[in-house]
């Protein structure tokens, strides 16, 4: 079936008195006109070709894999409060986008699990959701190639996956349920100052996390500690945080470019979660001040120069494995023990450092100068929270 024009209403395809219309053959429509559903529940089968695809009202659902055309955008709840339904099968489309009406995207399947594709650039702010119409399935999401923003909530569960492309999550928990899989040539970017809330995170080689000026909190055994500090290993590149891939933060880059000293920390909840977050390097328990407490940290470790071992929160700020002179030397650096909060107070905003108090610089040589001794004794202190988490 061929759609020559845009109708001047409604639509192409429509079901009333609560049947169903099943097209089989594949929908096909030139570059100017567009194919659109008007109501009821409709059944696409065949594919076809075309580059816009509305569905005003009602469901349209998926009759086999790519049974609505692969190279479409298609509009949900143009009109009116709308569903695309894959039933079980995969779909690959341009992009996805929310009408005026309440818009989402599951699956009714009871047997099978769905993949929703997506290979061109589009915003949606609708509700991307594991099931619909008594589903009890899972949906999956790929991102594989342009970019795919997403300002809503999105419930479902599967695994997202970015490939050759780039996700934006521009709402705190909008894919909060999501374990997210970054591979090569793919990107995850947050925004705003909020934490961004995942189920799980992998990152692959070539791979890209862009924290921006906000921060990561992943569920409990969402990642390995042996690979989140290998991802921000490559993050951090040179101590420019433009590793061009791995796990980074724009905002750290920016600011280590200015002149302040920035780092991604990261801490780990008692539950297992893990919170990433920008850090000065030494802010051990990532709380916002280097102090008496991040040295009480590398001293409790007991892993100062012992070779291996090495990790955020016992010292290893440059993500090398080891705690050695090196870490302290860039502790020391930022000039910022004991000299209160460094954060700045608005966002984007750089803080000045300030000069090394020769106070500090002194009680911090000597706390180094007993390590040696307290790793060789039986007593061990335990690594200290921040004082807010007293």
């Amino acid at each position: 079936m061929t759609v020559l024009a845009s109708p001047g209403s409604g639509g192409a395809f429509a079901s009333t008195g609560g049947g169903t219309l099943v097209v089989e053959g594949p929908v096909n429509a030139p570059t100017g006109a567009t194919v659109s559903m008007r109501i009821g529940t409709v059944v696409f089968a065949g594919g076809g070709t075309c580059a816009t695809f509305f569905i005003n009202e009602g469901t349209a659902r998926a009759g086999r894999n790519d049974g609505l055309p692969a190279a479409a955008t298609v509009t949900v709840g143009a009109s009116a409060t709308a569903t695309l339904d894959l039933a079980g099968y995969d779909q690959t489309l341009a992009g996805i986008v929310k009408g005026p009406g309440a818009a989402t995207v599951g699956s009714s399947s009871t047997t099978r699990d769905a993949t929703l594709t997506l290979t061109g650039s589009s915003t949606f702010a609708g509700v991307l959701a594991n099931t619909t119409g008594g589903g009890s399935r899972r949906l999956n999401l790929a991102v594989e190639g342009g970019w795919l923003r997403l300002t809503g909530s999105c419930t479902l569960t599967g695994t997202t996956t970015v490939h050759n492309g780039t996700l934006q999550v521009a709402t705190s928990r909008g894919l909060a349920a999501s374990p997210l899989r970054i591979l090569a040539g793919g990107t995850l970017t947050g925004t705003g100052t909020s934490p961004l809330v995942v189920a799980g995170l992998s990152v692959g080689a070539g791979g890209l996390v862009d924290l921006g000026a906000g921060s990561l909190s992943i569920a409990p055994q969402g990642i390995g500690v042996a690979e989140l500090t290998e991802a921000l290993r490559i993050g951090r590149g040179a101590g420019d945080w433009n590793g061009g891939a791995g796990i980074t933060a724009s905002a750290v880059a920016a600011a280590v470019a200015a002149g302040a000293p920035r780092a991604l920390g990261w801490v780990a909840g008692g539950d297992g979660s893990i919170v990433v977050a920008a850090a000065a390097p030494g802010d051990t328990n990532v709380d916002g001040v280097v102090d008496v407490l991040d040295v009480a940290n590398v001293m409790a470790s007991g892993r100062f120069d012992a070779g291996s071992g090495g990790s955020w929160a016992n010292g290893d700020v440059n993500y090398d494995g080891l705690i050695d002179v090196l870490d302290i030397s860039d502790m020391l650096g930022t000039g910022l023990f004991d000299a209160g909060p460094y954060l700045a107070a608005s966002p984007g905003a750089i803080a000045a450092v300030p000069e090394p108090s020769s106070a500090a610089g002194i009680v911090v040589a000597a706390v180094l100068l007993t390590i040696t001794a307290v790793r060789s004794s039986p007593c061990r202190v335990p690594p200290l929270k921040s004082r807010t988490a007293r």
